[in-house]
């Protein structure tokens, strides 16, 4: 699995292989443009920051055994229109 935020798309885009070497893709739409993006490293928590209506947020998602990413917990506005740098501490 490879996550990547995708701000002109507002969504988190997923890339994942199969055995035959095949790529494939999907996308999560945000409410938002996502600026940073991170994984905990035991690839169980996805966190990113994204701005929308002139307010930033951040979010975090729990990622299942196949990659599929559902809404944990979000922010209220934090009070700026954009920030950067997300990070995972375990």
């Amino acid at each position: 699995m490879w996550y990547t935020s995708n701000s002109p798309g507002h969504a988190i885009s997923i890339f994942f292989s199969d055995s035959a070497g095949g790529v494939f893709y999907k996308s999560l739409r945000l409410p938002g443009a996502p600026t940073d993006i991170t994984v905990s490293r035991d690839g169980k928590w996805l966190a990113l920051i994204y701005s929308a209506g002139g307010n930033a947020y951040v979010a975090v998602f729990a990622i299942d055994a196949y990659g599929d990413l559902t809404l944990a917990a979000a922010s209220s506005p934090i009070g700026v229109a954009g920030f950067s740098g997300v990070a995972i501490s375990e």
